[in-house]
């Protein structure tokens, strides 16, 4: 039970570090390499700042969606404004 709980764990862990590797790009032999000298935490960290890139990414998105909602919604008010002061 110990040794399949055991390799439960490495092979979370190896999957991981894979997934962690193909969204940065990192080659296969490299990624074989990082693994057997044990420093799965140079994926942590790369994966780590991969995900923070995107939440900038998707933070500016969702800002500049908002700010064009907005003026949206400002230009049907204006024109909503002026429809009423021509009528």
């Amino acid at each position: 039970m110990e040794s399949e709980q055991q390799f439960t764990q490495e092979l979370d862990r190896f999957v991981n570090v894979a997934a962690a590797a193909f969204l940065v790009g990192v080659s296969r032999q490299t990624l074989s390499k990082y693994v057997k000298q044990g420093k799965l935490a140079v994926y942590r960290s790369k994966i780590g700042t991969f995900l923070l890139k995107e939440e900038v990414v998707r933070f500016k998105e969702e800002k500049e969606v908002k700010e064009r909602e907005a003026l949206e919604r400002k230009r049907r008010a204006l024109s909503e404004s002026v429809r009423g002061q021509v009528e």
